[in-house]
């Protein structure tokens, strides 16, 4: 059965973990920038004037505020996938005698479960409304910092996960090496972002977009051999 649930855990990755397109944060920067274009050139007198800027400044809101709901419900259904499928994993090592090697995924899954509770998208949507934008930084604070935690604690379990499949006779090739997500210091990104007039808040957005993206493709080639390596076992 808890085989089973671990091909069931891998195959959720199609619905979990979205590969945000690195353009899409920044298109509400482009609709903001046509909004001015709209202003110098039409200007906002006329009706069709006004009409076509607040459409603009409408699409670009819109966009932004679907870009931080995505960023923040990847997260949360990133991390519960990925405790599921350790959970289970605990259990079928468990089930081959690895008492040792399943005790300390167990042991690392009470700590994710701890340090990582859902954040709510439309919660964070609303706070950063009322704040005229200034929780927005927080929001990229702690998808930075959670991510980066979520990397640590998962290159501990897949230590794990590698001790008990060489135990069973299917070691893994791939290491968690080829990619680490960085610690993000948010102080000096907020300091850069106001002595660069907001530029470096680019870069800021672009990391926030790629880091996720990057932790997901790895994810899938470790997965993919893993999957590879048990179906061996069990065939």
């Amino acid at each position: 059965m808890s085989m089973n649930n671990i091909i069931q855990d891998i195959r959720m990755r199609d619905e979990t973990d979205y590969i945000m397109p690195v353009w899409l944060p920044f298109l509400p920067v482009l609709f903001s920038f046509l909004v001015f274009i709209t202003v110098v050139t039409a200007g906002t007198h006329s009706i069709v004037g006004m009409g076509s800027v607040f459409l603009l400044y409408l699409v670009g809101a819109i966009i932004g505020l679907y870009v931080m709901y995505k960023w923040i419900e990847r997260r949360n259904k990133h991390f519960k996938r990925t405790v599921l499928l350790y959970q289970d994993l605990a259990s079928y090592f468990e089930s081959k005698g690895l008492n040792q090697e399943a005790d300390s995924i167990k042991r690392l899954i009470r700590e994710m479960n701890v340090e990582f509770p859902d954040r709510s998208p439309v919660l964070w949507i609303v706070l950063s409304l009322i704040t005229g934008g200034l929780l927005a930084l927080y929001v990229l604070h702690f998808l930075n910092k959670d991510f980066y935690r979520h990397d640590q604690r998962e290159f501990y379990i897949w230590e794990d996960i590698d001790k008990a499949m060489e135990k069973l006779g299917q070691p893994l090739s791939l290491r968690r090496t080829f990619f680490k997500i960085p610690d993000r210091n948010t102080v000096i990104y907020i300091v850069l972002t106001l002595i660069t007039a907001g530029l470096f808040g680019f870069y800021w957005v672009y990391v926030t977009t790629v880091d996720p993206n990057e932790h997901f493709k790895q994810h899938r080639l470790l997965e993919d051999e893993l999957l590879d390596k048990l179906n061996k076992l069990e065939s």
